[in-house]
Parts: C-alpha cells; sequence; structure tokens
C-alpha cells in the first residue's frame, strides 16, 4: 500500500525517498502517526466546525473552512513531535501543557453541545442579569438628571406651599379707587380763567373714592410655579421613556454567545455531579487523543529512519568541516558540486 505510505509520509513530514529504503519499523512508525493523527483530525475538524457555525456565526459552507484551518494546525502542531530526532524534553513538557489547554477547550465545546438544552433554561436568567448591569451602566446619566430635576420639585412644593398658605390667609387685598377729571379754574369772579395765550385754565379735581378689594397678586406668582412645576414633571415623563427605550434596545443588542454558555456551563457543573463526571470523561478522553502522537513518539526506540536522517547530517557537516580546512590550509580541494549531490 504504497499510495497509503505516501498519504502517510505527507501527513507527518516524513520524506517517502529516504523511507522508501527503510526497514518495515520505520514504514510501520509512519502508519502509526498517521493513524493517530486522523483521529485528532477528525475529532478536531468536528469542533472547528461546531464552533465556527455556533458561535462565530458562520454559515455551512464557511464553517468547513473553519473546520479545515482547525485540522492544519493541529497538523502542523504535532508534527512538531513527530520529526523531532532524538529525545527533547523540553518539546515534550510544551506539548503536554499544550495538550491540557487544548483538552479543556475541547471537553468544554463539546459539553455545551451535550448539554445545550440545559444550558437554554439557564440562558433567560443570565440574560437578564446581563441586561440589568448593562441598563444601569447606560441609565447613569438619565437617572442624574432625574434625580436633580426631583430635587427640583421638592424645592417647587415647598414654595408652592408658602404661597398657598399666604393666598389663604388673604385671598383678597384692599385697593382704592379714585376719579378725578379736569375742570376750568374759576376767577374771582366766577369766570373762567383765561391764560395770556387764550387757552382756558385747566386743573385735575378728585370726583371720587371707590374702595374695592382684589384678587391677591400672590396668585399670578402661584401660576407661574405650577407650570415650572408641570414642565418637570413632563420632563420626568420623556426621560423615564428613554430609560425604557435604552431597555429595549438592551435587550435587542445582548444576545447568548460562548462566554455566556461558558459561565452556565460553569454553575452547572459546580451544581450538578452528575454533569461534572460527564466533564472530567470528555476531559480524560481529549487528554488522551492530545497526547496519543506524544506517548507513542516517546515509548519509540530510535528508527533506522532517524538514523539515516542524522547519518546525513553528519555527513554534510563532516564534508562542510573539511572543505572549510580545506581552504584555510590550500591543501585539498573540494568540489562545491559534490556537496550539493550529498
Amino acid at each position: 500500500m504504497k499510495w497509503w505510505l505516501k498519504f502517510g509520509c505527507f501527513l507527518t513530514g516524513f520524506s517517502y525517498k529516504v523511507l522508501e529504503n527503510c526497514s518495515e519499523v520505520s514504514k510501520k512508525a509512519v502508519k502509526k502517526y498517521t493513524s493517530a493523527l486522523l483521529i485528532i483530525m477528525v475529532v478536531w475538524g468536528f469542533i472547528g466546525y461546531m464552533f465556527s457555525n455556533r458561535y462565530i456565526g458562520l454559515t455551512e459552507e464557511y464553517a468547513i473552512f473553519g473546520a479545515v484551518i482547525m485540522i492544519f494546525m493541529i497538523v502542523q502542531i504535532e508534527r512538531q513531535i513527530i520529526l523531532t530526532i532524538g529525545k527533547n524534553k523540553f518539546a515534550y513538557w510544551f506539548r503536554s501543557v499544550l495538550a491540557i489547554i487544548m483538552a479543556v477547550l475541547g471537553s468544554l465545546i463539546v459539553d455545551q453541545m451535550l448539554f445545550k438544552v440545559d444550558i437554554k433554561l439557564q440562558e433567560p436568567i443570565y440574560l437578564a442579569d446581563k441586561v440589568d448591569e448593562t441598563v444601569l451602566r447606560k441609565e447613569k446619566s438619565v437617572n442624574n438628571q432625574i434625580a436633580q430635576i426631583d430635587s427640583n420639585l421638592l424645592t417647587l412644593d415647598r414654595e408652592l406651599q408658602n404661597l398657598n398658605n399666604r393666598y389663604q390667609l388673604q385671598p383678597m387685598v384692599p385697593n382704592t379707587e379714585t376719579t378725578r377729571t379736569r375742570v376750568n379754574i374759576k376767577t374771582a369772579e366766577g369766570r373762567d380763567s383765561i391764560a395770556i395765550n387764550g387757552i382756558p385754565v385747566m386743573t385735575w379735581v378728585t370726583t371720587g373714592i371707590n374702595n374695592r378689594p382684589v384678587v391677591n397678586p400672590i396668585v399670578n406668582e402661584i401660576n407661574v410655579k405650577n407650570a415650572q412645576r408641570t414642565d418637570n414633571i413632563n420632563r420626568i415623563k420623556e426621560l423615564n421613556d428613554e430609560k425604557r427605550k435604552i431597555r429595549k434596545k438592551v435587550e435587542e443588542e445582548i444576545k447568548p454567545g460562548f462566554l455566556m454558555e461558558l459561565k452556565i456551563m460553569w454553575d452547572l457543573l459546580k451544581d450538578d455531579m452528575f454533569i461534572a463526571f460527564i466533564y472530567l470523561l470528555w476531559l480524560i478522553f481529549f487528554l488522551c487523543i492530545e497526547l496519543f502522537v506524544l506517548v507513542s513518539k516517546s515509548n519509540d526506540g530510535e528508527t533506522d529512519y532517524e538514523v539515516i536522517v542524522k547519518h546525513n547530517m553528519e555527513m554534510i557537516l563532516y564534508d562542510l568541516k573539511k572543505y572549510k580546512q580545506s581552504i584555510l590550509d590550500g591543501t585539498h580541494k573540494l568540489d562545491s558540486d559534490k556537496i550539493d549531490e550529498k
């Protein structure tokens, strides 16, 4: 099955030309790594598709593209271990830490799909809390204006009370009206006085006095204060309408997302031991899958493929060292074409 071996070399990064001349042990190792990679690719392809479609909001076609990207990343990560020649403890530890992180994330995403019905039941509570928190922050300015208007209304009410009390004590106030008319000034002989220019001399004479009470002018102040009070009440109504619009807009904007479902999932894990047990099983499953290649690689001995690769490297380094020395002492000239061939 050369095609399978070639496919395995394509996935793992092995050189098929070198592997073709190696023993069956090296070929079986490549096949083993290929099988492990395929398992990991299927699992993370599914996770990448579901995550892209559900949480990022991509269509099915673009979600497939997201799954392909996830598979590509996983293959490149696993190659860091597969293509390591010899034992690299730092690479193994680093891959182990990365495996734990990826296992936690993968198990969380899968559990959110498994318990989506339970999560849906809890979403309204979390959405209401999130809406209240956001609305409270956005309504702060409006509430400050309402508080200021309420303070003004209290002041107006006190002033109106004082004015009404004064009006009740004296609703009417005295008012004296005097009527006057102009008459000619008489001379001693009883004739009308005439000025030098011929114009009669006139004067104002009071003809009557009328005492008639009128409404206390304080009522005008009361009307002005009442008008101000009405304006303030109308302004409060407008601000309350604005608050309702803010809440409605926030309710339309806030939608359940990945982080909210993570919080709900965390609460479910804390409150329900059965759900926590299921999550633990998935976590162990993903951790085992993530460590599949690492464990296989660490338990395998050195294959002839690795020996050949290291031998080729040593030969090239030897030829380069020899070539450099020949340039320094001028005793030997190595054809650079031969170095390239090697």
